[in-house]
């Protein structure tokens, strides 16, 4: 059994990933001309965080059900290092060449409800695969992840023991996971 963390990827119409939360939260606040502010709390924010890509999620499992070591265990599978939102959100704001806005709680759920048609201008303008609105982001989960106020860290120690020591940099994945969105013509 597998335990891993806030999924990343890339995946069209699977809107369960902070990848497309992030991604099609920021183009719809540079769209409105807004700045990229944390919508979760102070806490969160400050607060150590882990992530799990789904192709590090994969590789776990393969190595799982062919490890003998592995049977009949259940094991956290994260990328292996952890990060701080506001070390990351810096990074989110160039990629998206929006300016960079304080943290300002806010239910996602609530101030997003509205936005499709600011998304759908979006996808028009730029020529984007036409994947509905409710299908690119959830913002539920976004609400869910960005609430918490502690810090978040699964351990890998029984995990490497066992003989997995794959490990993948959280920064790195998003960009790679928002260019591959580009590559899909999901975000411009």
């Amino acid at each position: 059994m597998s335990r891993p963390d806030a999924l990343l990827h890339a995946v069209p119409g699977v809107p369960r990933s902070l990848v497309s939360v992030i991604a099609v939260y920021a183009l719809i606040c540079r769209e409105l001309g807004l700045s990229l502010s944390f919508p979760g709390t102070e806490a969160a924010f400050h607060a150590l965080y882990e992530c799990t890509s789904a192709d590090h999620l994969a590789e776990g499992l393969l190595w799982m059900s062919e490890a003998p070591a592995a049977a009949n265990q259940a094991y956290n599978l994260i990328n292996g290092d952890y990060i701080r939102w506001v070390n990351l959100w810096p990074v989110f704001a160039r990629y998206f060449d929006i300016p960079l806005g304080a943290v300002q709680t806010v239910k996602l759920v609530d101030v997003m409800a509205d936005r499709g048609p600011v998304w759908d201008r979006i996808v028009q303008r730029h020529g984007l695969e036409p994947w509905p609105y409710d299908r690119v982001a959830l913002w539920a989960y976004a609400d869910y992840i960005w609430s918490r106020g502690w810090d978040v860290m699964a351990d890998m120690t029984k995990v490497r023991q066992h003989g997995f020591h794959r490990a993948v940099d959280t920064e790195s994945e998003f960009v790679r996971f928002f260019d591959e969105l580009r590559s899909q013509r999901i975000i411009p």
